[in-house]
């Protein structure tokens, strides 16, 4: 097994499974990055998809975001359906996951090709991504702690491999939220908190001892960046960042709310030199997806 930033394609390629893939993130210490790309936006560049972007300046995890798993396509990756996870796999070297986004008041009943229930989870399974993401925004009636539970239950029915769930939340409800245990003992084996900075109320202090929490529950943390700060400065990624690596992350993760669907790129360079340095950055960057 190798850590996530000593990998090139083809030891992505070969990775077995949840294991494989949790073990590769813990022994990265803290030096992980996913970008998101929403799908279906204009690339940022004519001729280069947004995935491949992002890839290449140093995302080792590429997420897509509002995929309808039932008719899959990414603009600028030209693919049939089923097989567009494999070609996005293929141009960037890097793992590829599917985001879901849970509907709590929906019951995890059908509602579209890009919601969790088990018509679509299904299909997204069929796909063959590397990992799968649950999103459960704050702002949607009925995404309750019970509600994004049984959405990792339903995952787990079906799905054995490694699974993120990200559920939004403001500075008293990070605080104030019970289910991080159960979420991991369910099946999620990495939970998303916001980046310090991100949300308001939310730094080092107050955040580090939910990080906690959840390992000692036995789960991963990833860290997010997702209130359109994607698009902030350098100078405040790099400070977000490293006060993300202090609060205990193990991934940080780069959302959509930026223009085209991606987070600026020159951000994810800069996020990525603050936490790993210039060669684990450069390594990823300029490596060969044909190694």
């Amino acid at each position: 097994m190798k850590r996530i930033i000593s990998c090139t394609a083809s030891d992505f390629r070969a990775m077995s499974g949840r294991e494989e893939l949790r073990e590769a993130i813990l022994a990265s210490e803290g030096r992980v990055v996913m970008a998101q790309t929403a799908v279906g936006n204009e690339c940022m560049i004519s001729g280069v998809s947004n995935a491949e972007m992002i890839a290449s300046f140093g995302a080792d995890m590429v997420l897509l975001k509002v995929l309808d798993v039932e008719n899959p396509s990414v603009c600028g990756i030209e693919a049939e359906g089923g097989r567009v996870i494999e070609e996005v796999k293929r141009l960037t070297g890097r793992l590829v996951g599917i985001n879901l986004e849970v509907v709590g008041a929906h019951d995890l009943a059908y509602r579209s090709g890009t919601t969790l229930s088990q018509e679509t989870l299904l299909k997204a399974i069929e796909l063959h991504p590397d990992f799968l993401c649950l999103t459960a925004y704050r702002s949607k009636p009925g995404n309750t702690t019970e509600a994004v539970l049984n959405a990792v239950k339903l995952v787990r029915e079906h799905y054995n491999g490694f699974l993120i769930v990200n559920k939004y939340a403001s500075a008293a409800e990070l605080q104030g939220e019970q289910g991080y245990e159960d979420y991991i003992r369910c099946g999620a084996d990495m939970l998303t908190l916001p980046m310090p900075g991100s949300v308001a109320g939310v730094y080092v202090e107050n955040l580090a001892p939910v990080a906690a929490r959840i390992r000692e529950a036995g789960g991963l943390v990833s860290m997010a960046v997702s209130t359109s700060q994607e698009g902030a400065d350098s100078d405040t990624i790099r400070m977000m960042a490293l006060q993300a690596k202090q609060a205990g992350a193990d991934l940080y993760d780069f959302g959509d709310a930026n223009q085209n669907g991606i987070a600026a790129v020159e951000n994810i360079f800069t996020l990525s030199v603050a936490v790993r340095g210039r060669r684990h950055t450069y390594f990823r960057i300029g490596q060969s997806v044909n190694r």
